[in-house]
């Protein structure tokens, strides 16, 4: 019978046998009739009449039995066969009662295979599993309660698969276990997504190393490991040297393909029983396994900074590396993994003022250095987004006449919780976290702001801005000045972008190009601190600079020192016949000024002329002397001005 015919009535059926016994009956009394002595002897049928009509009756509740049992097997094997799990009922001696078709697909094996051996499903189980398969097949037969168990299998192509199985036992009326069935679901890509998540979780998806996450469990588990004992390990803090040059001469792609080789060599240290994950970017860390002294740490580091000795071969290109390594020591440098790492972190930014695969251990002057470091941060962000800063403006005159020609901007950070931060106090910190993005934007507006107060009141200096290398290099600043000048509505034209020697030093070109860009845009261009950092020549032919400021470390001894007056000389008359403008800073004495005069210096700026002050005492003194006949910055006027400032 098919699952879907319709089922006989129980009352045809108990007719129908009842029919039967009568037949018989009639089919006896006739024999009776015609075999015997031909007479119809009815006592003589009582008994067969009887055992027929019971027969009968009995055999009619049997067979409606037989009937809906029947059907619920069919039913079951309806369902059970067109379900994609793997479903079985199996006896305690083995054998297999039912195996559904899709035993196939998730096994391999047919059904005819699992009918044929007992215990298949047992015997193509993972020995690594085996275990763990024996203790839940031992409770099922127990009678224990229905449970789920994910194991592996061999297929029949030797194939390793995961299964889902979940079993429950059957039971006899006497509540003895006679038999299991179970669900055996195929979850081996469930089981290969959840794996990849988790790797995804502990590994870095590039280099395929450990991630951060993934050192800060190993560190926890180093230190329970080691705690209650003498037992001391390193945490070495690796950083690559340069490595934001090949970045930017040679691309990001390029720079992801030099980190995955640097991976690969640093991974030939877990051979030595060292832990390495990528912390991030182009650092590296390094956990060390038992130090037995100071010196193990050393060698290990050596060992580290020797994988990157040889040369990398990166598509066409063939390249160097070095780095720098901090170390910090558990338990004297932190009893934790995030003391630990920011230590040895701080001790690597110490080895890289030092020379080139230098290494450097950790110390409380580093520690107290880099809690100074992560404070300052901290403030720098609010202060951005609070708009703590101000400008201060230092006039900047023309030595022959003593006009304000220009002034240069000054930031200021007016913390609530520090007072008023110079720029050495806070310009670091936003270079080194990538703030001085927006710290530029929000100097350009401010700037841009002023200035176009000053137009507006008739007062049109120009205004020069100092420009941090990293802006100037890796930050959208024409972006960003473009956008400050089309807010505020100011001229560029009355801007100068004062840009240090060592902004220029990693991509000369790159600058060359930039530096241009700007002067199309309207604004001018200084060299600052000149005579401090490489002071070539070539910087004087290959770009487009309008202005060069004198350091004051070369104007402070002018007067007196033969060698700086000969520098400062050389410096004016290269400059007269290149046709750039000369700005000489920190005029401090009359003296130093008279011999500016006269070696032909044009501009000057220093606390002689004027301290830098606020934008409204700057207005002040700029409305002041545009309402001189024959205006000029003296002495008189620098009293005046400090006066106004500190009101």
């Amino acid at each position: 019978m098919h699952a879907a015919e319709t089922p006989v009535p129980a009352a045809r059926i108990y007719v129908r046998y009842l029919l039967i016994a009568i037949g018989i009956v009639g089919t006896a009394f006739t024999i009776q009739t015609l075999f015997f002595d031909g007479v119809l002897k009815l006592h003589l049928a009582v008994v067969p009449a009887a055992v027929a009509v019971t027969t009968g009756l009995l055999l009619g509740p049997v067979s409606v039995l037989r009937q809906r049992l029947d059907r619920r097997v069919e039913l079951f094997r309806t369902v059970a066969d067109l379900a994609q799990e793997f479903i079985y009922v199996k006896l305690g001696d083995g054998h297999y009662q039912y195996a559904s078709p899709s035993c196939e697909v998730v096994t391999g094996y047919r059904d005819a295979e699992f009918y044929a051996t007992p215990n298949l499903l047992d015997n193509i189980i993972l020995s690594a599993d085996q275990p763990r398969w024996e203790s839940h097949r031992s409770k099922m037969l127990k009678g224990h309660v229905p449970e789920t168990l994910d194991v592996r299998i061999i297929r029949k192509d030797g194939s390793i698969a995961w299964l889902s199985h979940r079993c429950s036992v059957v039971y006899d009326r006497h509540h003895r276990v006679v038999a299991l069935r179970a669900t055996n679901l195929d979850v081996t890509r469930q089981k290969r997504y959840q794996d990849e998540i988790n790797r995804l979780a502990l590994y870095d998806p590039l280099t395929d190393l450990p991630n951060r996450r993934f050192l800060s469990l190993r560190i926890d588990e180093m230190i329970r490991s080691a705690a209650g004992s003498r037992e001391h390990f390193g945490v070495l803090f690796l950083d690559l040297d340069r490595f934001q040059h090949i970045n930017d001469t040679l691309g990001h792609s390029f720079g992801d393909q030099v980190l995955q080789a640097a991976a690969k060599r640093l991974r030939r240290l877990s051979e030595q029983e060292m832990f390495t994950c990528r912390f991030g970017g182009d650092e590296f860390v390094i956990l060390t396994p038992r130090l037995i002294d100071v010196g193990s740490a050393q060698n290990y580091a050596a060992a580290i900074l020797a994988q990157l000795q040889d040369p990398f071969q990166v598509g066409t290109e063939r390249l160097y590396l070095s780095g720098s390594i901090g170390i910090s020591i558990y338990p004297f440098d932190g009893e934790d993994a995030d003391s630990l790492v920011r230590n040895a972190d701080a001790a690597m930014y110490k080895s890289k003022r030092g020379q080139q695969g230098n290494v450097q251990f950790s110390s409380p002057e580093l520690v107290r250095r880099a809690a100074s470091f992560l404070s300052t941060e901290n403030l720098l962000r609010k202060a951005i987004e609070r708009d703590e800063f101000v400008i201060h403006y230092q006039p900047q005159v023309n030595l022959q006449t003593r006009r304000v020609i220009g002034v240069e901007a000054l930031a200021r950070w007016a913390s609530p919780e520090r007072g008023l931060v110079l720029p050495h106090g806070f310009i670091p910190v936003a270079e080194e976290t990538g703030l001085i993005d927006k710290l530029g934007l929000l100097v350009f507006e401010k700037v841009c702001t002023d200035l176009r107060q000053w137009v507006g009141q008739g007062l049109a200096p120009r205004v020069a801005i100092n420009i941090s290398g990293r802006h100037f290099n890796h930050g959208e600043l024409l972006a960003g000045l473009q956008e400050a000048v089309r807010v505020t509505g100011c001229d560029p034209s009355a801007l100068e972008l004062e840009i240090t020697e060592h902004a220029l030093v990693p991509d000369m070109d790159g600058a060359a190009r930039r530096l241009q860009m700007l002067r199309e845009y309207g604004v001018t261009i200084a060299l600052d601190d000149f005579g401090t950092g490489y002071s070539s020549l070539a910087y004087l032919k290959r770009l487009p600079i309008d202005a060069l400021k004198i350091d004051a470390a070369f104007v402070r001894e002018v007067h007196k020192a033969r060698t700086d007056r000969a520098i400062v000389e050389a410096i004016i008359a290269l400059c007269r016949g290149l046709g750039i403008r000369v700005v000489a800073e920190g005029i401090e004495e009359p003296a130093q000024c008279a011999l500016l005069v006269r070696l032909g210096c044009e501009e000057a700026q220093g606390h002689l002329f004027a301290k830098p002050m606020s934008g409204a005492a700057l207005t002040e003194l700029l409305r002041r002397h545009s309402a001189r006949p024959n205006p000029s910055l003296g002495q008189l006027d620098v009293l005046q001005m400090n006066e106004h400032d500190r009101a």
